[in-house]
């Protein structure tokens, strides 16, 4: 027997860590400005000043709890199923 409220919480914490893994993905990605600043590094050949650089803590956040609420997830489907038959009969 499959307990449904396990395999619904499942799947909607699959569909979220799948969502934050693609929005941390997409904030690591190089912006316009950080491709200018790289080809200003290049160019000089001295590196630019940190404040210029865009933080990525906040994409490794998104990515690392989209990870947890994957595996979450992926946990609570495989523990949706139930271990013991719900239907015995009593043997006398």
């Amino acid at each position: 027997m499959v307990r449904i409220e396990f395999l619904i919480v499942g799947l909607v914490l699959v569909a979220v860590g799948v969502g934050l893994c693609i929005l941390g993905y997409n904030e690591l990605q190089p912006t316009t400005g950080d491709k200018a600043v790289g080809f200003l590094e290049e160019l000089t050949g001295e590196p630019a000043p940190s404040e210029l650089k865009s933080p990525k803590g906040r994409a490794y956040a998104f990515l690392a709890c989209g990870a947890l609420a994957f595996v979450g997830g992926l946990g609570l489907i495989l523990c949706s199923r139930s271990r013991t038959n719900p239907i015995r009969e009593e043997q006398g």
